[in-house]
């Protein structure tokens, strides 16, 4: 869906090398990992990838929008899937941890920042920004929401568009409106807060998601196992 929704918005001009198209994306996530996305620009690009610059701008037209494909490339390479538990809420919580490591880590967490901060200051930026972005984080996390229905989990008729937007949008808002790291008991609020708009039937009195585990990387040293 990535590629799709990238090559769609690209203009027309000579086919692309795949060879030469990934060792850009790979030479962008790498930078991605070293540097500050203010500190990356297309000419350390251009040069971490051994290619000219004229070779990437027929095939993006912004820096944004090169490092947004390298970034949802990289980390959706490393996303863990999460969802084995069979208990919907189990794995949203999960699930919402490892969102929460990702943002916690120097590379990524950085890299959205910048990203975000760049869709504020151009509109065709941040309209293919909410279109790819968006799109990859509800297409890998509506499944959840679909199959939690679908098994009598969830409430008949949930409006799973409003529940991802309110769950996965939570976590968003949080990491954009402070300094610092995110604590990964918050997923663990989330779910408990929003189970009851969520769950087909009351849990149990004094029921509560069983314990995940505490030995999560620090922040500055925490190695994404989650993507959108």
């Amino acid at each position: 869906m990535l590629q799709d929704t990238a090559d769609a918005k690209r203009v027309a001009g000579r086919p692309r090398c795949t060879q030469t198209h990934n060792c850009i994306l790979e030479a962008a996530a790498d930078l991605l990992e070293r540097e500050p996305y203010r500190n990356i620009s297309i000419d350390r690009i251009a040069a971490e990838a051994k290619v000219g610059k004229q070779t990437i701008y027929r095939w993006w037209e912004t820096k944004a929008d090169l490092v947004l494909e390298a970034y949802l490339a990289r980390i959706l390479g490393n996303r863990t899937c999460c969802g084995a538990s069979g208990d919907v809420l189990v794995d949203l919580r999960d699930d919402l941890r490892g969102m929460i490591t990702a943002f916690n880590s120097v590379a990524y967490g950085t890299a959205f920042r910048g990203l975000y901060a760049a869709a504020q200051l151009d509109d065709g930026f941040r309209q293919r920004f909410y279109e790819i972005f968006i799109t990859s984080l509800e297409a890998a996390s509506r499944p959840r929401f679909l199959r939690g229905s679908n098994e009598g989990q969830l409430r008949p008729h949930l409006d799973i568009d409003l529940a991802f937007q309110t769950v996965y949008g939570s976590v968003v808002s949080r990491f954009l409106s402070r300094y610092g790291a995110i604590e990964l008991e918050l997923a663990d609020r989330l779910v408990d807060f929003l189970a009851p708009s969520l769950v087909a039937s009351p849990r149990p009195a004094g029921f509560a998601l069983p314990t995940a585990s505490t030995d999560a990387p620090r922040a500055e040293k925490a190695e994404p196992a989650w993507g959108f």
